[in-house]
C-alpha cells in the first residue's frame, strides 16, 4: 500500500491546515484533496511536485520512497510558516521583510564581532 495518502494527511496536520485550506491554497477542490488523502486518487506528477514545495518536503518522501522530510526539517517552524504565508505578502510588504532581515544580519554581524 502506498504512503502517499498518510504522508499527505499527516504533513496537513503537521502544519495545523485544515482541507479546506489546503485546497483553497492550491486552488484545488477540497473533495480532490481528501481523495488524495484516502488514496482514492493519486495526484499526478505535476500536483506532486506541488504539494512537495507547498509542504516543503521532497516528493520522495510524499510517495513513501524516502523517510527524510528534506528540506524542512532543517528549518525551524517560524520559517517554515513565514514561507508558506508569504504568498499572502503584497510586493511592497516582501521587500520591507526582505530589508528587515538584512537589518537584522547586520546587527548579528555587529553584535558577533563585540565578542
Amino acid at each position: 500500500m502506498s504512503l502517499l495518502p498518510e504522508r499527505l494527511r499527516e504533513l496537513r496536520k503537521s502544519f495545523g491546515y485544515t482541507q479546506q485550506q489546503v485546497a483553497d491554497d492550491l486552488q484545488i477542490s477540497r473533495k480532490l484533496l481528501s481523495n488524495y488523502e484516502l488514496g482514492i486518487r493519486e495526484p499526478n506528477i505535476d500536483m506532486l511536485q506541488t504539494l512537495a514545495e507547498y509542504y516543503l518536503v521532497s516528493v520522495d518522501f510524499i510517495i513513501g520512497a524516502s523517510s527524510v522530510e528534506n528540506p524542512r526539517t532543517y528549518y525551524p517552524t517560524f520559517i517554515v510558516n513565514l514561507m508558506n504565508d508569504s504568498k499572502y505578502l503584497s510586493q511592497e510588504s516582501i521587500t520591507d521583510l526582505e530589508k528587515y532581515v538584512t537589518l537584522l544580519k547586520l546587527r548579528d554581524d555587529v553584535n558577533n564581532k563585540k565578542k
